[in-house]
């Protein structure tokens, strides 16, 4: 029998029931939007005395839940449940387009953009678009000319700590994520996402349209693109690189990226270390060297 007829208790905006007043009090505050719960470390507020239970852990360590396979402990009962799945091989998110997998909702949501040119996240200084707003946030620090991301090992820098993280497996050899159809392995989900799309029956082709080849994904579409034809496909449309270099003939969208490509030719290096007078081309092969060669 639907419990409907004891849900006694209605909200006068949305008509949405609760079996009690205290589950309506709580529910009001949604269209209110207050936030009467605040956190006295932070002064962050939250609806829900809950979610203000969860976000203190962030500041006392708490981590209550805890693996029994690992002892590794979470602040959250469903971080935990998702975790344990990578214990036990459970993925009971699939892909209605291709055959992967995932252990929680918010992955197979990641995932099904590979599927999708659908790019929203875009960038306010060049118009680059991106399905990710990780990836767009990480694309604004190449703007900035921020690495501040070191790898001990071989020293190259990286815009955040996930690039830097996927990088170190090159050097360890860890390829923890395979594939279930031909066992390729790789050191990045985010790779093992892009991969599984060519085993999908249902995948999409993305075809130029100047010359009509075809290419399996959106980027090397766009690559393409740039490459053979001088079109920056960004966003939903295509725009032409205007500005060419006269010596070389490359094309480039904005006259600052000439400027800075033109240093190639002339020889020109604006940057100059205050220690050793070395001379640098782009503000960031400066900083590399400052923190190499002087720290």
């Amino acid at each position: 029998m639907s419990d409907g007829r004891f849900r006694r208790f209605q909200c006068s905006i949305c008509d949405k029931r609760f079996l009690q007043n205290n589950g309506l009090t709580q529910h009001m505050l949604i269209h209110t939007g207050e936030k009467p719960h605040q956190c006295a470390t932070c002064e962050k507020i939250f609806r829900l005395p809950g979610d203000l239970t969860k976000h203190n852990r962030t500041h006392t360590g708490k981590r209550p839940h805890r693996c029994n396979v690992c002892k590794r402990g979470f602040r959250e009962r469903g971080d935990l449940i998702v975790h344990v799945r990578r214990h036990t091989g459970d993925k009971p998110y699939e892909c209605h387009l291709c055959t992967f997998k995932a252990v929680c909702s918010s992955a197979l949501t990641s995932h099904v953009t590979v599927h999708s040119d659908e790019r929203k996240h875009v960038c306010d200084d060049c118009q680059q678009s991106f399905k990710f707003e990780a990836n767009l946030r990480r694309h604004q620090l190449m703007h900035t000319e921020q690495t501040p991301y070191h790898c001990e090992e071989c020293g190259k820098y990286f815009c955040s700590s996930t690039d830097l993280k996927c990088h170190r497996k090159t050097h360890s050899g860890v390829r923890p994520y395979q594939c279930e159809t031909c066992g390729k392995a790789f050191g990045c989900s985010q790779h093992l996402q892009t991969h599984v799309v060519i085993h999908s029956e249902n995948r999409v082709k993305y075809c130029c349209h100047v010359c009509g080849k075809s290419y399996l994904h959106a980027v090397s579409l766009r690559q393409h693109l740039t490459k053979e034809h001088g079109v920056d496909h960004s966003h939903t449309t295509h725009r032409k690189r205007k500005h060419v270099c006269a010596v070389c003939r490359k094309c480039f969208s904005r006259r600052s990226r000439l400027g800075v490509h033109m240093r190639k030719h002339t020889g020109v290096k604006p940057h100059t270390c205050v220690v050793c007078e070395t001379r640098f081309r782009r503000a960031r092969q400066l900083k590399e060297h400052l923190t190499l060669a002087h720290c």
